[in-house]
């Protein structure tokens, strides 16, 4: 007898080898899986069992859904009789009872483990079970048990792989001496509940989720199907806080259901698992964007005014979808998600969900049997929210003062079509927040290569929608200037001669603003010009680069433990969620220090912002030691983390983000240090609001200092750091350095969207 000490809900299948090979064995295998039923049922007080079971050969011959009659199962098993066949394979055996068998139809419970147990006999299968095996155990839920019946060398290195820890395997090389032990040892396996067990994810505000998922001759939707279920097994729908939907497409679009059709994880699995396929060789994913566009996001069917929309597609070819795709971006509330199933389109799927060359919401895979691979960075991605306010009764800001405002669009030809329209879109959705008024802000617009030309003055237009419809219309290669060259300075100047003349509209009482977009190298001398440009505090230049490289600096102490240490881990994993990592824009690297500093990942280790997020979140509580050497914790990432070895680019701003929750004397001193190279930047966050004193006894030591008297605060304090633009450091009228100067506010109140920069790291280029 086992004596359990916990509780919980297990089902075990049985995928049972009988062919020509096993007829003479068959009575004591036949036995072996009988007793064990019996055993199990005698045994079980601890455990919730079911038992179901699958015979094969080369093809599957019986099979039993789910039972909690073990007394059945058992009879059933000692019945089974002899098979001729010759062929016998596993693997095919394994991906039938993983991908086609083990639902919720068969009997197959949502909040249990599954127990997979492979019986293979004699001699290794010609389509062994290793790699469906390493498959089935990358859902956390599940776990592999193989016996080997008589086993050869080959056949055990096959099982061994397949099951990944060698006490999950049992040998039975002697019936009479191995039959009633490996028994047994697998009787106290299978009883065993699971020590650790994950917590579904719980979204900490509302989101509407589409699956837009291709459904080709050139998927499978066993693939896609089981991919999809094990997602929402891992996320909890009982606060009401996400609601998901599934359109299917191939010529035409289909929904599978709306997003107020179900709101539990089990109703939406028994549902995905009910997806049907089809044998239809058109894929055409800009009408699957067009039917959840239309048709999902519908009050009538479930969306929410106050929800954030999501977007998660799949695709194995090429359908012009970057025009759709801006145009769903283009609604403020929207985010797409792309998953490349091997195709050679990754240009097109980058456009159709770009954000100045964002590639976090971007996946590629080889093929759809892989798609298990990512299932970990889509959950992520779909459950993490926008930490930015989803206002969607903004009000168009119309300031107090007077704003002669002028957008520097970049037109060289490094900047691609797509990004060419991004740069359209960040613009028109600023535009979305701004009044035009005599009294208020005026736009104009230029674009630029080795030279500036004003696409329309300050005068131009009287209102907001008519600035977005000009800007809309703006086309890529201007022959007024070379665009062979980027030339940011001159752009500038340009716009200072030109845009800023009476004339064309500009205003002797307005304060002039500058914002300039620019993607690479520039050839220019911006990082002169602008200083002396802001002698005269009238003029406020924003240099908006996406190239930066930002390391996250956290404290873990003994007074930064526990809960505190994960309330910080969610404030740096949401705010890396927020900021558009790849390898091409933004990276980030992550250290925590006490009295020493150790490397959790650095710049060139992750390429996306889910996976940024999830290694924050998994970075263990493991350390008791008082001491907070955040000096020491800079100055390590100025020399280990900023390397050419480690990711740092020698283009790209440095930006360093530390949180601390007591003084430590010298930080203002390194702070300084480090800042002496006007291409690195400094964020702390005080989280006891009480340490301002050695923050800021250096005026330039510090970019920002977030105060936040308590650790379940940080949210707030991440939106203050992605909102920082609105108040971001600038070329002021002193030394050219960065500073929060209380800038006009044009801007403090737009809704974010997908083609607005995140902004924490204030986006402003200070060369």
């Amino acid at each position: 007898m086992f004596f359990l000490t916990a509780s919980c809900k297990i089902d075990i299948v049985y995928v049972i080898e009988r062919c020509y090979n096993t007829r003479s064995a068959i009575h004591d295998i036949n036995g072996f899986f009988a007793d064990l039923t019996e055993e199990l049922r005698n045994n079980s007080a601890g455990v919730d069992l079911k038992v179901a079971y699958l015979i094969y050969d080369s093809n599957i011959d019986y099979e039993k859904p789910f039972i909690s009659n073990l007394t059945q199962v058992k009879l059933e098993l000692e019945a089974i009789p002899i098979s001729y066949s010759s062929s016998y394979y596993a693997k095919m055996a394994l991906e039938y009872a993983y991908f086609e068998f083990v639902k919720i139809k068969n009997g197959k419970r949502l909040e249990a483990h599954t127990y997979y147990v492979l019986l293979s006999a004699y001699k290794s299968s010609s389509y062994p079970a290793a790699g469906i095996g390493t498959t089935i155990r990358t859902f956390n839920k599940n776990k592999m048990f193989a016996v080997g019946w008589l086993p050869s060398t080959a056949l055990e290195s096959d099982l061994l792989t397949a099951v990944g820890d060698s006490s999950h395997y049992f040998a039975i090389n002697s019936i009479a001496s191995d039959l009633v032990h490996a028994r047994q040892s697998l009787l106290q396996k299978l009883l065993t509940c699971p020590t650790a067990v994950d917590t579904p994810i719980l979204p900490n505000c509302k989101l509407d989720v589409a699956f837009i998922v291709e459904n080709s001759y050139y998927t499978d939707t066993k693939y896609t199907s089981t991919f999809m279920s094990e997602i929402m097994n891992g996320i909890d729908f009982s606060s009401g806080n996400i609601q998901v939907a599934v359109v299917t497409y191939t010529s035409t679009a289909v929904t599978l259901f709306n997003l107020n059709m179900y709101n539990s994880s089990e109703e939406l699995r028994q549902a995905i698992e009910a997806m049907p396929s089809t044998s239809s060789y058109s894929r055409s994913l800009n009408v699957g964007l067009e039917h959840a566009r239309d048709n999902i996001f519908t009050s009538a069917n479930g969306d929410r005014a106050d929800a954030w929309n999501y977007y998660i597609f799949t695709g194995t070819a090429s359908s012009n979808t970057d025009s759709i795709g801006r145009d769903i971006r283009s609604s403020g509330n929207a985010y797409l998600f792309a998953l490349d199933i091997g195709s050679s389109y990754a240009t097109e799927w980058k456009a159709t969900i770009d954000d100045c060359g964002d590639e976090s919401r971007y996946i590629y895979v080889s093929g759809d049997e892989n798609l298990f691979t990512i299932r970990s960075n889509v959950t992520s991605m779909m459950t993490t929210c926008p930490q930015l306010s989803n206002n969607t009764d903004s009000i168009p800001i119309s300031p107090s003062c007077k704003i002669d405002l002028v957008f520097i669009l970049d037109d060289t030809t490094s900047i691609s079509i797509a990004e060419f329209d991004d740069q359209l879109n960040f613009f028109i959705n600023i535009m979305k927040n701004i009044e035009i008024s005599d009294d208020g802000i005026r736009v104009a617009l230029v674009t630029y290569g080795n030279n500036g030309f004003m696409v329309f003055s300050l005068e131009q237009y009287n209102t907001s929608a008519d600035v977005q419809t000009a800007i809309a219309n703006i086309a890529r290669g201007n022959s007024a200037y070379s665009r062979s060259y980027r030339y940011a300075d001159r752009a500038i100047e340009y716009a200072s001669e030109v845009v800023f003349l009476e004339e064309n509209g500009d205003r002797v009482d307005a304060i002039d603003v500058y914002i300039l977009l620019t993607h690479g190298h520039d050839y220019g001398t911006v990082e002169d010009y602008v200083p002396v440009l802001t002698l005269d505090p009238i003029n406020k230049v924003f240099i908006i680069d996406c190239k930066l490289d930002i390391v996250f600096i956290l404290e873990q102490t003994s007074s930064s433990k526990d809960e505190k240490f994960l309330h910080l881990k969610y404030f740096f994993a949401d705010l890396a969620s927020q900021i558009n990592v790849s390898p091409t824009t933004v990276r980030i690297a992550a250290i925590t220090f006490n009295n020493n500093q150790q490397t959790v990942f650095n710049l060139n280790t992750y390429s996306t912002s889910a996976e940024v997020a999830y290694a924050i979140k998994k970075i263990p509580d493991e350390d008791s030691i008082s001491y907070n050497y955040v000096d020491d914790a800079l100055a390590y990432a100025a020399s280990d983390i900023f390397t050419v070895a480690n990711g740092d680019r020698a283009d790209a701003d440095n930006f360093y983000v530390f949180s601390i929750d007591s003084s430590r004397s010298g930080t203002a001193t390194e702070g300084e240090l480090i800042r002496r190279n006007v291409t690195n930047h400094i964020f702390a966050v005080d989280l006891h609001n009480n340490n301002t004193t050695y923050d800021n006894n250096d005026s330039r030591s510090y970019n920002s200092t977030y105060d936040n008297p308590a650790y379940d605060n940080d949210r707030t304090i991440n939106n203050d750091i992605q909102t920082h633009n609105n108040n971001s450091p600038n070329y002021d009228n002193n030394d050219g350095r960065n500073r929060n100067d209380n800038n006009p506010t044009y801007d403090n109140n737009s809704r974010p969207t997908n083609d607005n920069v995140v902004s924490f790291y204030d986006n402003s280029r200070s060369t």
